[in-house]
């Protein structure tokens, strides 16, 4: 084999290298955290949801507001996130036949805090383990767009010791993650922007990518860029069936004032840094982005201050 040839084979290994770190990284906080009462919450609503899915109904309206809202969009649940993730969690329980909590888990009623809203611990174990495998994917992705760069990233990443926990859980990171490791291999191609969209589905906090679906587009005419961010609003619709009852977009709209409200309400109750609610989860991304940057520009800056630098002058010799 060739030089360049096995320079390809070492290279196109390296998504590979980056799923099997994460797994192995990511696997014993899944196996060892406990339940956290937003995991009762996802795992519920994965459970709901699909369920009426599974069955065709498609009814706006259930028994109880709470406990058995169906399709409507003025629920709390149909509010509170998209679905994206929910979805994932819910097929998969499906195809393994686990069972979801029995009732819902709220943090403001003390009588919807009981064993009957805990999550079962074969399929607590099932949805960490997909969302390790989600975690994992979008690292791989990720090292697959930036090469070694991305690897040594994401080595660091991990090792940041919040991560491993918030990744590991079985509520919206894994699947975000999965999200924006699709956005990076999928960028360049008509592909990005419903992956934008698949991304924001998962959780609100991928929607800043959006402009940049638009800036991309899905081809060279000006309509195509409007046409990017229709076909990134069109996948989250449909992977939020509520906002259907709506025409799509509005219900995100209602969202993203529910979280404005939902956020300034947890800022005010509890006593986070500079008054802010602010999760460890809440942070990665940002961490994510950051030691990536770093990572890949480092290398560019030395080989720009190295090109700049005066070359040295022989010792005896003039420098005229």
């Amino acid at each position: 084999m060739n030089v360049g040839g096995l320079s390809f084979v070492r290279k196109g290994s390296l998504p590979f290298v980056a799923f099997a770190l994460t797994f192995i990284v990511l696997v014993p906080s899944a196996m060892s955290l406990p339940q956290h009462g937003d995991e009762r919450c996802w795992v519920w609503k994965a459970g709901y949801y699909v369920g009426k899915l599974a069955k065709m109904d498609f009814s706006k309206y259930g028994s109880d507001e709470y406990s058995d809202p169906g399709l409507t969009p003025n629920s709390y649940w149909a509010v509170e996130q998209p679905m994206g993730s929910h979805l994932l969690y819910g097929v998969i329980m499906k195809m393994a036949r686990t069972e979801p909590p029995a009732r819902p888990y709220s943090y403001d009623d003390a009588t919807m805090q009981g064993p009957e809203t805990a999550v079962p611990s074969s399929t607590l174990r099932l949805t960490r383990l997909v969302a390790v495998f989600c975690a994992a994917l979008g690292l791989a992705l990720i090292t697959f767009r930036l090469g070694w760069g991305g690897l040594l990233g994401i080595g660091l990443f991990l090792a940041v010791p919040h991560v491993r926990g918030d990744l590991a859980r079985a509520w919206a990171e894994g699947p975000l993650m999965l999200g924006f490791g699709l956005c990076a291999a999928s960028w360049g191609s008509r592909w990005f922007a419903p992956a934008c969209g698949l991304a924001a589905a998962f959780k609100l906090t991928a929607l800043p990518l959006w402009p940049l679906a638009f800036w991309h587009g899905l081809g060279r005419s000006r309509l195509a860029h409007f046409l990017a961010v229709l076909a990134a609003a069109a996948v989250w619709s449909v992977l939020t069936p509520p906002s259907l009852f709506v025409g799509g977009l509005p219900l995100l709209i209602i969202q993203l004032l529910h979280r404005a409200l939902a956020y300034a309400s947890q800022s005010a109750q509890l006593d986070g840094p500079a008054g802010l609610f602010l999760p460890t989860r809440y942070l990665w991304p940002f961490e994510l982005l950051f030691i990536l940057a770093v990572v890949m520009l480092l290398p560019l800056l030395w080989r720009r201050l190295h090109q700049h630098s005066p070359l040295p002058v022989p010792d005896g010799k003039s420098k005229s």
